[in-house]
This record gives structure tokens, sequence and C-alpha cells, in this order.
């Protein structure tokens, strides 16, 4: 099985939002399909609809927490070798951006 970098975003609200939570996702070659299932990432490879869990809910608990990290949307990179999670979505607001920049003197 190969190996997966699993990189995770914490407050990306403009991105989460643009790619839209979807039910599943489709391999590139169509032999599989990828859900979000009980806080896993699971492949589910056709014709036998065999599972095999990528993304663990091990893998998506922090380091010293309790509970795992809810997966809001995931996407894969073109070579399928890294997985982008987007979780714990917050919208924030600003109203003075020049106190909101952080390199604003």
């Amino acid at each position: 099985m190969r190996k997966l970098i699993l990189l995770v975003f914490f407050s990306i609200p403009v991105l989460a939002s643009s790619q839209g939570i979807t039910g599943i996702r489709w391999s590139k070659d169509a032999n599989a399909y990828y859900k979000v299932e009980s806080g896993e990432i699971a492949q589910y490879t056709l014709p036998a609809n065999t599972k095999t869990v990528l993304v663990s809910t091990a893998d998506l608990t922090p380091e010293g927490a309790s509970a795992s990290l809810g997966v809001r949307n995931f996407v894969f990179s073109e070579d399928q070798t890294r997985i982008l999670v987007f979780t714990n979505t917050v919208k924030v607001c600003f109203t003075n951006w020049e106190k909101a920049s952080p390199h604003h003197p």
C-alpha cells in the first residue's frame, strides 16, 4: 500500500466553501471511489467494493487530544500521494483590514 502524506488546515473557509462538500470522489482511473465515513477517509475499490481506510480517526487526532478532527472536505494531490483535509472551518469577518493585518505597524 502506498504511503499518503496528510496535510490538515484548521481554518480555510474560502477554500472549503469553494470546493463544496460532496458524498464521494472518484479515483482517476474510475476503479475506486473515496468517501468520508465515521470520521475516516476510506477508499472503496470496485468491482468488489473492498474498503480500505486511507486516513483513520487516529491520523486525524492531534497529539494530546482525546477526539479526532472532523473532516469537512478533502482533495487529493495530482499524483495522489497527498491529501489536503479541510477541518474545523470557522467563518472570520474583519471590519478593519488594517488592524487585522499582522504586517501593519
